[in-house]
């Protein structure tokens, strides 16, 4: 493969690990202020003498769809061990994108999804031959500090391949001195149809309300969002200042 080739591959990589830290971080903030804005959105009908309960109880089935309340009471009758959170809305403004060919496509796995996951599976029996607990238990060579550490890091590798984070495996190798795989255009082509999914799930998570809430910084900020919280829910029109 040409050096530009592999250039290519390592900003694609780049990008794919910047994209889906910063998905993770956005996540994480709208799940940290679902009950911030939960309170301050209580609050604010309490002002403006909405009567919220009776809405939701006029309003149930909308809000049980948008929530996909249905979808967690059917997930946790089968695994009741594990409760799953509410979805969280997502502003809509009016201006609903069409999906472009790409994104039509469907989640059935290709060739080049399969071929770069059996890689990625070998990279990890190479990364485990050296981390794995079972390989650690009896070296000398390594301190129990260090073993520790090279324990957590196959915790980390297993991971990573389950949920295809396949950056992370590339991170690892490269601290183990290892060489990556080097079937780097189909690597590229695997890794921009994720980026498409991710930049998605990225813009959907900042149009949250959760999401846009923890970045407000003034009450006047925040009661203009839940004016069109409620407008869009409820479609009540709740005017400024009123």
């Amino acid at each position: 493969m040409s050096v530009s080739g592999k250039i290519r591959w390592l900003k694609l990589v780049d990008e794919y690990r910047f994209i889906y830290k910063q998905t993770r971080y956005v996540k994480e903030l709208a799940s940290d202020a679902a009950q911030d804005f939960q309170t301050y959105y209580e609050e604010y009908c309490a002002r403006k003498d909405v009567n919220l309960r009776d809405l939701e109880e006029r309003n149930k089935e909308k809000l049980d769809k948008i929530y996909g309340r249905e979808e967690i009471e059917r997930k946790e009758e089968q695994d009741p061990e594990t409760p799953t959170q509410p979805g969280d809305v997502v502003l809509f403004n009016g201006e609903e994108e069409e999906p472009t060919e790409e994104e039509q496509k469907t989640a059935e796995e290709t060739k080049d999804e399969k071929d770069v996951h059996d890689i990625f599976i070998k990279l990890f029996k190479k990364i485990a031959t050296i981390v794995h607990p079972d390989k650690l238990e009896n070296n000398n060579d390594f301190s129990k500090r260090e073993k520790k550490k090279l324990s957590e890091m196959f915790k980390k590798a297993a991971s990573a391949l389950e949920g295809k984070r396949y950056f992370v495996l590339l991170d690892i190798a490269e601290e183990l001195e290892l060489d990556p795989p080097k079937n780097y255009e189909q690597q590229s082509r695997w890794i921009k149809k994720e980026l498409l999914k991710e930049k998605s799930t990225l813009a959907s998570k900042k149009m949250s309300y959760n999401y846009m809430f923890s970045e407000l910084e003034t009450d006047e900020q925040r009661d203009t969002l839940m004016r069109k919280f409620l407008n869009q829910l409820f479609g009540i029109v709740i005017p400024t200042g009123g």
